[in-house]
């Protein structure tokens, strides 16, 4: 790419000038300065509790608030004045959009965390200008940020970081032998990484050994050694791989071993995804200050390592999805890859382990594939399609006659029904002496011939099992047009029931200061296995389980627990790639929208295992947008 394209984002300066960074601000820029900053810090200090005082401003500074997690708006002001280039309007417009998806959720989120509902900023004029300032605090806070992460992405050289920049001597020698290994031996270069990463989830197993299990690994255990029926309520090809190990260790009368066994070829799948997942980044050219960063977390973040030794269908699935992401990525920068048979095969099979390891698997392997038909060239196009055939007749084969043929049952009915579940609950609680005759019936069937205020009583607005627990599915097997259309009924009558339901029961997956635990670190007692001695979590220190596990009162590293704050991060990478005019590369964000939008329908607010499945593709996705487009290998739409 020439230097015109970067250019067309970013007016250079003058040769021959190095404007200080505050010569060049004008009297109207530092007032909006000094008033963008407070009104960022009404807004991060305002609370909707029941408390209110003149202390709030200080009381509400914890180490959970999102203000701590990206620049101080003060900061991130000066820093976006003190690069050494000017804006274009381009940058400016594409920043808008981080700027209104964080006002949006912190608006939206501070009122269902407080009220499970959104309107509770309408209820007053007081409340009105409250939200105002959280709204506009907000967004002037996501939208600076987001100015210098693109400026820093178009001239890195001209937006230094002061911090960085004393290490980069030092650590030069480091990072030219690292990047000539990438270059020159890439698979010497993965096996270092792979080892690296191996031995970082040692320790995690031995204190947790034989790994972790909760109820539904549990449950997949007894499924696996015949002491219960087996179901497709957790993935069966997961089960079956579980058997492997489990069947032949119970049979010689330890299953811990089976357990542990299956805990090492899971730390050894993930690892090896993600040290892929390192070494394209440096192939890719990507910053080296990024790829250490997106490795570290690979491999020090203390979730990454206990989830390699967990049994839980969301591990598995993850893994595949990144290497679904790295692999698109991939055919973004070069659409004639899949033309190579090696590279279409590695792809289809991670498409498969992405349609099978969760049971909304497909839908995200579909969304993969809308991206693969986008991003191929004509010359590979045919190719790439029968891999995405094969794939999905091979993935559909396999849940449907094999696991018929087997012998498992299917999953409930009501496990993808959260939201209907939700607000018939909802409105039954809310309103039970309001029902006509037909609603009141129609709840009475759904639920058993439970009156609509015992339903509304199950409600819980962060999590739907015990509703759905009290749904009849075979009702709603056999009346499934009585069941839909009894559901728009109360719908059409209470549609702000309905949309505060739908949004608090999955807020915590764009509300940066949802908190929701994050692992189980342990081993259940229920259902119960033989050979299995239950370790709860209770069992280990409180602070060693905080400290690596829940430090949501750290300032920033509490922003790394947060599934809402991730979101914010992918919304930050799309509007850096457009700013830059490299949204070729934001079809590669597809099948992790697809995850994220199946995740608002799951039956809890915000639970990280669900959003592992695209959280771990972050070091991949930020790294990609970090890069200088002129690095990047990718056509970029002329300037126009």
């Amino acid at each position: 790419m020439s230097d015109g394209t970067a250019e067309a984002v970013v007016e250079q300066v003058p040769a021959g000038t190095s404007p200080t960074p505050w010569s060049a601000v004008k009297w109207w820029q530092g007032l909006l300065l000094i008033a963008g900053s407070l009104v960022s810090a009404a807004a991060v200090s305002a609370s909707l509790g029941a408390e209110q005082s003149a202390n709030r401003f200080l009381t509400d500074w914890t180490g959970n608030s999102i203000g701590y997690a990206v620049v101080i708006p003060l900061l991130s002001l000066t820093g976006w004045l003190a690069a050494q280039n000017r804006v274009k309007r381009e940058v400016r417009r594409w920043a808008l959009l981080p700027g209104l998806v964080l006002a949006l959720s912190e608006l939206l989120g501070k009122s269902l965390n407080a009220y499970s509902s959104a309107g509770v900023w309408l209820d007053s004029g007081g409340m009105a200008l409250k939200g105002l300032v959280v709204f506009a605090g907000y967004f002037w806070l996501g939208y600076t940020v987001a100015v210098v992460v693109i400026a820093y992405v178009v001239q890195p050289a001209q937006v230094r970081l002061s911090l960085v920049q004393p290490l980069a001597g030092r650590a030069a020698k480091a990072r030219a032998w690292v990047v000539a290994l990438a270059g020159r031996h890439p698979r010497r270069l993965f096996l270092i990484a792979w080892a690296l990463l191996v031995v970082s989830r040692i320790p995690y197993l031995i204190w947790l050994w034989p790994g972790c299990l909760t109820p539904d690994g549990l449950d997949q255990i007894n499924q696996a050694i015949g002491l219960a029926p087996l179901s497709n309520h957790h993935p069966v090809i997961q089960t079956l791989v579980l058997k492997v190990f489990v069947g032949p260790a119970d049979t010689l009368g330890d299953i811990t071993w089976g357990v542990a066994a299956y805990s090492i070829v899971q730390i050894l799948a993930t690892s090896a995804a993600m040290a892929y997942a390192t070494t394209r980044l440096l192939r890719w050219r990507v910053p080296f200050w990024a790829v250490v960063v997106g490795f570290a977390w690979f491999a020090i973040f203390p979730v990454n390592a206990v989830y390699a030794i967990t049994v839980w269908k969301n591990i598995p699935f993850a893994a595949a999805m990144l290497m679904v992401i790295v692999m698109l990525v991939d055919l973004a920068r070069d659409g004639t890859v899949a033309r190579r048979v090696g590279w279409l095969a590695g792809l289809a099979s991670c498409l498969l382990a992405v349609f099978l390891f969760r049971s909304d698997g497909p839908v995200a392997a579909f969304a993969a594939g809308v991206a693969l038909v986008v991003l191929v060239r004509r010359g590979a196009r045919l190719r790439a399609l029968a891999a995405l055939v094969l794939a999905f007749a091979l993935g559909s084969t396999i849940v449907g006659p094999v696991y018929q043929a087997i012998g498992a049952k299917p999953s409930s009915i009501r496990e993808a029904l959260s939201v209907p579940l939700q607000q018939v609950a909802r409105v039954s609680r809310d309103h039970p002496d309001h029902l006509d005759s037909d609603q009141v019936r129609f709840v009475q069937n759904l639920f058993g011939g439970l009156a609509p205020t015992d339903v509304g009583a199950l409600y819980n607005p962060e999590l739907s099992d015990p509703v759905k627990a009290a749904a009849d599915d075979k009702f709603i097997k056999e009346h499934l047009a009585e069941f839909i259309g009894g559901w728009m009924s109360l719908g059409i009558r209470y549609p702000r029931d309905y949309i505060n339901s739908f949004l608090a029961n999955s807020y915590g997956y764009w509300y940066p200061e949802y908190s929701n635990w994050v692992v189980y670190a342990g081993i259940n007692g229920r259902p119960p296995v033989p050979g299995l001695s239950p370790s709860p979590p209770s069992r280990q220190p409180d602070v060693v389980l905080t400290a690596l596990f829940a430090p949501r009162m750290m300032p920033g590293l509490s922003m790394v627990y947060s599934i809402g704050f991730g979101l914010q991060l992918f919304v930050l990478a799309f509007a850096a790639l457009g700013a830059t005019r490299r949204l070729r590369l934001a079809w590669c964000l597809l099948p992790l929208a697809a995850v994220w939008l199946v995740c608002l329908a799951s039956p809890v607010a915000g639970e990280y295992r669900y959003a592992y499945g695209y959280l771990i593709a972050l070091p991949v996705i930020l790294g990609v947008t970090l890069q200088h487009p002129a690095r990047g290998g990718v056509m970029l739409r002329p300037a126009t």
